[in-house]
């Protein structure tokens, strides 16, 4: 027994001995077995092929390989929907959270959705280039799949994969084909980003505070206008310090089409209008 059921299902352990690397495996946990040897075997893999890759990556390939040849379970939705739920937690922070694991995850099955399925992912898994640099190289060159068509550098690549794992809406780059995602999180499903915040009252000026986030992780607010009579909805955005970005992303209210457009920041205050609210726009997401 490595931690008894639960927790440490397994772990791979390279170069043992002269000869082999090993995977070791909780007889505790076996009977989730063939999900601990899909995971452990995509990273002893991973590490004959890109031993220095950054570990969120390592991990969110190894979750995914599990995900692609036994589906779901509840270790891996588990895994998605801490970071769903709570995803002001970084995706590029290794931190051994369970939210970590989840993010990289999903990140990655969005990066199999749309550049080339497993070849893709094959190619990542053979690239000695570490972090966003494997990515970039990845979305720049994809496997049957338009060149930059999820954003050439990472931050582009990120925002769309955040708007994705938003809505999951079926319009090409902001939705996910190989993963359904709920509205709502429930135990055994995995669900969608989850908003920190969201309003549908306008009777007066709204503000959410508190809203905390590390490095490459995503807050998300929604609002709908309510019963508020259709006006331009003006927003503003204030952090504690620069480097913050993000998008709007807005519903079109005759047809459901998502049309995306950028919170202006300068410095670490960012604005954004969006006209005909309750009128032309009836849903609103600031990501």
């Amino acid at each position: 027994s490595i931690d008894g059921p639960g927790d440490i299902g397994g772990y791979f352990q390279p170069s043992i001995s002269s000869l082999r690397d090993s995977i070791f495996i909780d007889i505790d946990d076996l009977s989730n077995r063939n999900g601990i040897i899909a995971h452990e075997f995509a990273h002893l893999i991973h590490n004959s092929k890109d031993p220095y890759e950054y570990i969120w990556i390592d991990e969110g390939l190894a979750d995914l390989a599990s995900y692609v040849n036994f589906g779901v379970d509840i270790s891996l939705a588990q895994h998605a929907n801490s970071w769903t739920e709570n995803t002001s937690k970084g995706l590029r922070w290794w931190n051994q959270r369970i939210a970590d694991y989840g993010g990289g995850f999903i990140f990655l099955l969005y990066l199999a959705d749309h550049l080339g399925g497993g070849p893709a992912i094959r190619k990542l898994a053979q690239d000695t280039s570490t972090g966003a640099a494997g990515i970039e190289d990845l979305a720049r060159n994809p496997i049957g799949a338009t060149p930059g068509v999820i954003g050439r550098d990472f931050i582009d690549i990120y925002t769309n994969f955040t708007i994705a794992a938003t809505l999951d809406s079926d319009q090409g780059i902001y939705g996910m084909s190989n993963l359904y995602l709920t509205p709502a999180c429930g135990s055994s499903d995995f669900c969608r980003i989850q908003p920190a915040d969201s309003n549908s009252d306008w009777l007066g000026p709204w503000s959410s505070t508190g809203n905390a986030i590390e490095g490459w992780g995503v807050q998300v607010f929604k609002f709908t206008p309510g019963n508020a009579a259709p006006a331009p909805l003006t927003m503003r955005f204030t952090g504690d310090v620069e480097g913050v970005d993000g998008v709007i992303m807005s519903r079109s209210a005759t047809d459901g089409i998502y049309t995306r457009s950028d919170i202006n920041f300068n410095g670490a205050v960012g604005t954004a209008l969006v006209p005909g609210f309750g009128n032309l726009t009836d849903e609103i997401w600031a990501i």
